[in-house]
C-alpha cells in the first residue's frame, strides 16, 4: 500500500554532531593531498564498522533502531556556481518495523527521534531531514516519500560534536529513554532547553517555573528507594489514626466532609527545598562537578531557598527579585539531567562523565 511504510529515516543536520559522519571515513586509506599526477584518493570504511543496531518496544510495536552513516550521490551543485559535489556524507537514524506502519504513525515517531536527539544536543531548537521506506522482496529498504515537518524556529542548534552527547555514549540505554519519552516522563526536561541560540544564556520566570517543576517529577522516580520517604507514609498514618480517634470522640464533626483535611493529605510532602536538597545529595560529584566548571557558587540550603523563593514569590505576588538568586540555575538544570540518567540506569561515574559534556 503506498501509505504504509515499513521504515522511517531521520538523518543529517543535528544528527551529525550526536554521531559523526566522519567514522565512514578510513583515514588511513584516505590520501587528503594530492599526488604529483594529480590523483586524490578518498575510501570508505565498511558499514559494519560504523553501524550500530538495537531493538525497541514502542506501543507494543517491536521495532529496530539503526544508526549509521549514508552517502548521497554526486551531483551539480548549483548553489555554488555549478561546481560538482562527489556527494556528501550524513549520519541517520532509524526506525523499522515487522509490519508496515500507516501514516498517522509518522508524527509519533518523528516526535520520538526529535525528543531524542534534542536531549542529547541540551537544545531543542534542532533539524534534520526525513523519508520513508517500504520493504521490497529482495528484503531491502527502497524510498517511498519524503517527509517535510513545520516548526517555529527562527534558527537552529549549531552545537558541534565536542558540546552534546554522543548517541553512542547511552547507546545500551537508548531503549529506556524511548519508553520514557513515549510515556511523557521527559517533557519536564525537553520544556527546559532552548528554541533559540540568542537565548542559550537567558533565564525567565517561566524558566524558573518550569525547572522546579521538573526537580519535583525528578524526585518521584526513586521515591520507593529512599528511607525518609517512608517516613511521610507512617506520618500519613499516624495522622489517619489521629483523626479517625478524633471523630469517635466528637462523631458532629466529620473531618473529611467538613474541614480542609483531605487537601492538606493529599499534598503532604516534604518541602521542594528538601526534595532538592535530597537530589543534590544524591548526585553531589556530577554536579559539583559542573559548579567547578561553570564557576557557579556551591550548592547550599541557602542559595536552594532562594531559588525556590523566587518560584514562590512570583507565583505568590506575581512580583520577582532576580538578585543573586537564579546563579544556581545551570546547576539545577544539570541535577535533572543527571536525575534523568540515573532513571536510566547509568552509573554515578558515567552520569559525571556525560553532564561534563554538555555543561
Amino acid at each position: 500500500r503506498w501509505d504504509e511504510f515499513h521504515a522511517i529515516t531521520f538523518y543529517g543536520g543535528n544528527i551529525n554532531s550526536i554521531f559523526m559522519p566522519q567514522m565512514a571515513i578510513d583515514s588511513a586509506a584516505t590520501q587528503n593531498v594530492l599526488n604529483l599526477e594529480g590523483v586524490r584518493e578518498i575510501k570508505t570504511r565498511p558499514w559494519k564498522d560504523y553501524t550500530y543496531s538495537i531493538d525497541l518496544i514502542i506501543d507494543h510495536e517491536k521495532v529496530n533502531l539503526t544508526i549509521s552513516v549514508g552517502q548521497a550521490g554526486d551531483k551539480d551543485n548549483n548553489d555554488y556556481l555549478k561546481s560538482y559535489s562527489l556527494g556528501e556524507l550524513n549520519s541517520f537514524m532509524r526506525f523499522s518495523f515487522e509490519n508496515a506502519q500507516g501514516f498517522e504513525k509518522i508524527g509519533e515517531y518523528y516526535r520520538i527521534a526529535k525528543s531524542l536527539i534534542a536531549i542529547l544536543t541540551k537544545q531543542k531548537n534542532i533539524f534534520f531531514e526525513t523519508y520513508l521506506s517500504q520493504r521490497g522482496s529482495d528484503n531491502k529498504f527502497f524510498k517511498t516519500a519524503y517527509c517535510k515537518f513545520a516548526d517555529p524556529y527562527d534558527n537552529y542548534s549549531s552545537k558541534k560534536y565536542g558540546n552534546v552527547i554522543s548517541v553512542l555514549h547511552i547507546f545500551d540505554y537508548i531503549p529506556k529513554l524511548v519508553d520514557s519519552i513515549v510515556n511523557n516522563e521527559c517533557e519536564p526536561l525537553l520544556t527546559l532547553l532552548p528554541e533559540d541560540n540568542r537565548k542559550i544564556n537567558q533565564i525567565s520566570v517561566t524558566n524558573i517555573q518550569d525547572l522546579c517543576t521538573a526537580l519535583e517529577v525528578s524526585y518521584e522516580w526513586d521515591k520507593q528507594h529512599r528511607k525518609k520517604d517512608g517516613l511521610i507514609v507512617e506520618l500519613k498514618r499516624k495522622i489517619k489514626d489521629a483523626i479517625k480517634e478524633f471523630t469517635e470522640l466528637h462523631p458532629e464533626l466529620d473531618p473529611s466532609k467538613q474541614t480542609t483535611i483531605s487537601s492538606a493529605f493529599q499534598y503532604l510532602d516534604y518541602t521542594l527545598k528538601e526534595r532538592i536538597i535530597t537530589l543534590y545529595n544524591e548526585n553531589t560529584d556530577s554536579i559539583d562537578a559542573v559548579v567547578s566548571k561553570c564557576s557557579l557558587p556551591k550548592i547550599s540550603d541557602t542559595n536552594i531557598s532562594s531559588f525556590v523563593n523566587l518560584r514562590n514569590n512570583n507565583s505568590h505576588s506575581g512580583a520577582i527579585e532576580w538578585g543573586e538568586n537564579a546563579e544556581i540555575y545551570p546547576a539545577l538544570l544539570a541535577l535533572v539531567y543527571a536525575c534523568l540518567f540515573k532513571h536510566l540506569g547509568i552509573t554515578d561515574e558515567k552520569i559525571k562523565l556525560l553532564i561534563q559534556q554538555i555543561f
